[in-house]
């Protein structure tokens, strides 16, 4: 290696129930690491993937049900894709294209289980950061194993032009269901109805009434309500739920900033729960990785059928991961943030 130093984003302290700002971070230098023992390889960052869910990260080890808390004054980490730029892995030789965990760094020594080359000839490789990887596996399981989706019911999707909010959206598209797409943004609603094909969208920052839209478009009530948020929006959903409908609970970015007693409550359902016979299950996709490879040839299957589409927000600069992370919370982009910390090789002079 030429290099003399690599670049590494470390938390050096809790936002405590509050949106995350750029003092939460620290970029420092430290000399690019070695490779110290057999079966491992050191990776150029190329992409590093952002996601709300993260933020729960931020917190001691035990208040988070993620195994990789970004502890106090430790490294940060998400879903990356590199370069191997050295290895003493057996799998991997210099050059491949891997994706597996990543700190947010420029470089980062693997010795993960996990870590796998993308080959990937139906789109470009960062495809496997969404669609075609983590993201598209969270939509899918959500959708198809938890939700256990059937053809021609009502579904509502809260955070509907996000990441994993889109591609549900599409998926109960491709199930032929009524799809109704919750949003911050007419630009929003626009990129929903009118390229991703659901039949209606609600501005929920234009409305005074998201219950009374929703059962004015869902006449017959909502089988399938794939919840991003929680909080308010949640709270307007639920009352117009069928007999026997099902919340499947995937993120919570409306109450994920707050703590203790500032986390507002609601009101609430259980009273509807016994009337309606609801059912509501939360997921972490790691609890499900028997269907990866199920989730991954679907989701491949239909995006090179054209039936799934997808955006990306792609921020420039290792630097500049911050403030890609918190845009997540201010509504910023339009489905998958990205950070690209150096070019794909093909795209860069070196």
């Amino acid at each position: 290696m030429t290099e003399e130093t690599n670049r590494v984003f470390e938390i050096v302290e809790y936002p405590e129930g509050e949106t995350p700002d750029r003092e939460c971070f620290e970029l420092q230098e430290e000399p690019v690491p070695e490779l110290t023992d057999d079966d491992q390889v050191l990776v150029r960052t190329l992409y590093l993937r952002m996601d709300p869910g993260s933020r729960s990260k931020m917190v001691p080890p035990e208040d988070t049900p993620y195994e990789d808390s970004w502890a106090g004054d430790e490294s940060v980490g998400s879903g990356g894709i590199g370069e191997v730029r050295e290895t003493t892995h057996a799998d991997f030789s210099v050059g491949d294209i891997v994706v597996g965990r990543l700190r947010w760094a420029d470089y980062d020594v693997l010795t993960d289980d996990d870590l796998e080359e993308v080959d990937l000839d139906s789109a470009p490789i960062r495809a496997k950061l969404h669609v075609l990887g983590h993201t598209g596996r969270v939509a899918y399981v959500g959708m198809t194993e938890i939700a256990d989706l059937q053809e021609g019911e009502t579904v509502v999707v809260s955070s509907a032009a996000g990441s994993v909010g889109s591609i549900a959206s599409q998926i109960a598209t491709i199930y032929d269901c009524r799809v109704i797409g919750i949003a911050g943004t007419d630009d929003k609603i626009d990129y929903l109805v009118n390229e991703l094909g659901i039949d209606e969208g609600i501005n929920y920052k234009t409305t005074d009434d998201i219950q009374g839209d929703l059962a004015e478009i869902c006449p017959d009530s909502v089988d399938v309500y794939y919840d991003n948020v929680g909080g308010e929006i949640s709270d307007a959903v639920m009352n117009e739920m069928n007999t026997h409908g099902r919340i499947v609970q995937c993120g919570r970015i409306a109450l994920i900033n707050a703590e203790g007693g500032d986390r507002p409550t609601g009101p609430r359902h259980e009273g509807l729960y016994i009337k309606k016979r609801l059912r509501r299950e939360g997921f972490v996709v790691d609890d499900h990785e028997e269907l990866y490879p199920e989730a991954e040839s679907m989701l491949e299957e239909w995006y090179t059928n054209d039936q799934l589409q997808h955006r990306e927000t792609i921020v420039e600069g290792l630097e500049n991961t911050p403030d890609a992370f918190i845009g997540l919370f201010e509504g910023d982009g339009i489905g998958k943030t990205l950070v690209e910390v150096s070019k794909p090789p093909g795209e860069r002079n070196d």
